[in-house]
């Protein structure tokens, strides 16, 4: 994928990465968000929009994803 030989257009610089896990430390409204704060969760990140990611991968440090 960083090398360009990954199926897809990518817009660069760009964190890799579809599937992951973690604590959730914030939300952004909602209550299934709510009811998740402090819980650890496993998320994909195709599930949104059709598979285009918006904002980074889940290799980095935080990952932004829907609840759902």
């Amino acid at each position: 994928m960083m090398a360009g030989k990954y199926n897809g257009t990518y817009q660069y610089p760009l964190t890799p990465g579809s599937e992951g896990c973690g604590t959730v430390v914030a939300y952004g409204g909602g209550w299934t968000a709510w009811w998740l704060m402090g819980k650890r969760v496993a998320f994909v990140r195709c599930l949104e929009k059709a598979g285009k990611f918006k904002v980074g991968g889940t290799y980095a440090e935080y990952a932004i994803t829907n609840a759902y």
